[in-house]
């Protein structure tokens, strides 16, 4: 027997639903930012532990960075945002 949930339950549960998304998206942004960033911090190690790199190398090195900023935020963010967020998993997550 299912009844109807009633709306002040259906309006906390939404809203804790939107702030979870929030959180996810914000999660998948910050996995990306680490990435991008490790990967600057390799051309700068590189550059500085090979000096110089030819102009050429560098370039290539900071696309290939952006190429893999690019795809991994991708990624991270449709995972984050494809998890399914039911009104019975967002109860169960608030403790009602």
């Amino acid at each position: 027997m299912q009844t109807s949930i009633p709306p002040e339950i259906t309006n906390g549960l939404s809203s804790l639903r939107r702030r979870i998304r929030w959180i996810q998206l914000i999660r998948g942004l910050l996995k990306t930012a680490s990435v991008v960033l490790i990967g600057l911090l390799a051309i700068v190690a590189l550059d500085f532990f090979l000096a110089p790199l030819p102009s050429w190398a560098r370039t290539t090195l900071f696309f290939g960075d952006y190429c893999v900023g690019a795809c991994s935020g991708y990624f991270y963010c449709k995972i984050a945002l494809n998890q399914d967020l039911a009104c019975k998993t967002c109860a169960v997550a608030r403790g009602t």
